[in-house]
């Protein structure tokens, strides 16, 4: 999620791809969806490796661009 509704969400997703790129891990898709009053998710796809504290690492990376409010975990599955 942005920290507000004036932030454009193209602009967190090409930041999005510039970690995932540094991290390493794989950004497979997103989409937008709309959640009230003009607020915006950004739902970001990934694959990662199962090493421990993978997930952490990339929550943490992605919490860490500038404009993200904040990062949730929605759903986990294996490959």
């Amino acid at each position: 999620m942005p920290v507000d509704i004036e932030i454009s969400l193209d602009k967190i997703r090409e930041e999005v791809k510039n970690v995932s790129e540094t991290v390493g891990f794989d950004l497979l898709d997103t989409k937008v969806e709309e959640i009230a009053f003009g607020l915006k998710a950004l739902y970001a796809l990934v694959a990662i490796e199962e090493s421990g504290g993978q997930m952490e690492k990339v929550e943490k990376s992605i919490s860490d661009i500038g404009d993200v409010g904040s990062v949730e975990v929605v759903r986990v599955t294996r490959l």
